[in-house]
């Protein structure tokens, strides 16, 4: 994973912690000499030391990206798969009702940042790949797991 790509996970992690992100996560640590694989909810990460700490009803896991053996990939659903109920959440709470999710994200001219925070906040809340993780091979599709 490049520097670029690790940056960019970091941050979508980030963003997606309020909303209970799921994360495929393969792991070795050094320091309980354990190696951690499976599903873990996304509890914290912190961008400048390159950690996250994830979770399950079984205990925790750290990850050190560029430490060791390390492989996590979030579960997102494609944007061209989001639902009219979204939209309709997204037109209820911004009045915005032109997304083109057939291609890179468009959103109508005129909308406020404030509406754009509001439509990302619910992006989150639905576990939307809008950055292209997917197709980047930096996230798995989540589309009929029922993780969520």
């Amino acid at each position: 994973m490049t520097q670029e790509e690790k940056e960019l996970l970091l941050k979508d992690l980030s963003a997606r912690l309020p909303y209970g992100v799921k994360a495929y996560i393969k792991n070795w640590s050094k320091l309980d000499q354990k190696y951690y694989e499976g599903v873990y909810t996304v509890a914290s990460v912190h961008p400048s030391l390159n950690d996250i700490y994830a979770s399950t009803e079984n205990g925790s896991v750290e990850v050190i990206l560029g430490y060791s053996d390390y492989f996590i990939r979030p579960y997102l659903f494609p944007l061209s798969s989001m639902a009219e109920e979204i939209m309709d959440e997204i037109y209820s709470n911004t009045g915005v009702y032109d997304i083109d999710v057939d291609s890179p994200v468009h959103i109508e001219v005129g909308t406020t940042f404030e509406d754009l925070t509001k439509i990302f906040d619910i992006l989150h809340k639905h576990h939307i790949d809008y950055q292209n993780l997917i197709e980047k091979g930096l996230a798995f599709d989540a589309t009929e797991l029922n993780i969520y």
